[in-house]
């Protein structure tokens, strides 16, 4: 039976989603934390493995916190960022040698797209509340900051956003072919 944008033949089965906003867009502290509340509610599902400890992932999906990454870009990397700007969570291996290969492919990729890389941070990680399990996968966490490289045609306005927002797929196909960047993990770059 079809009712309104049900589609029987697209249903997934899943435990569902939270939501919560604030009616006018504004943030607030006790906003994140009512989410992080919610987040609590989901072990029901079976998201936890046997450790007790280790989870599948499930977290918060915030807007970008400009103010935020723009005292981290300051103190961190010792820049302004300008009007422009994007920041991707990048996956990389605990080992030196790979995750320093994966950075100049990132950078690479990111030059090829007509974007200049400010700068990486690592991420702090608290590993004290992860299981043995979580902990044997721990990727090393790292920010890498981008901005247009001018002049060039294919990065000015929404293309930003597109140019950025587009390197995902591409990184991760440069991951796969390359052995040595096989623990490469971007997460979608915000501009």
């Amino acid at each position: 039976m079809m009712t309104g944008l049900y589609q029987p033949g697209e249903y997934r089965d899943n435990c569902g989603f939270g939501l919560i906003a604030h009616k006018h867009g504004e943030a607030s502290h006790k906003l994140l934390n009512t989410a992080i509340e919610a987040l609590t509610c989901m072990t029901h599902r079976g998201g936890i493995a046997a450790d007790g400890k280790t989870g599948d992932g499930c977290g918060l999906l915030l807007n970008r916190p400009d103010a935020f990454l723009r005292k981290i870009a300051k103190r961190d990397l010792g820049t302004d960022l300008g009007d422009t700007y994007g920041v991707g969570m990048i996956f990389l291996s605990q080992d030196a040698g790979r995750a320093a290969h994966a950075r100049e492919v990132v950078e690479k990729r990111l030059a090829e797209e007509g974007l200049r890389t400010v700068g990486w941070r690592e991420v702090p990680v608290d590993t004290a509340c992860l299981g043995q399990m979580a902990m044997d996968a721990l990727p090393r966490i790292e920010q890498v900051f981008v901005t247009r490289a001018v002049p060039h045609p294919t990065t000015s306005g929404l293309r930003f956003s597109w140019a950025v927002g587009a390197l995902k797929s591409s990184l991760r196909t440069t991951a796969n072919s390359t052995s040595v960047v096989s623990r490469i993990g971007p997460c979608p770059i915000r501009a």
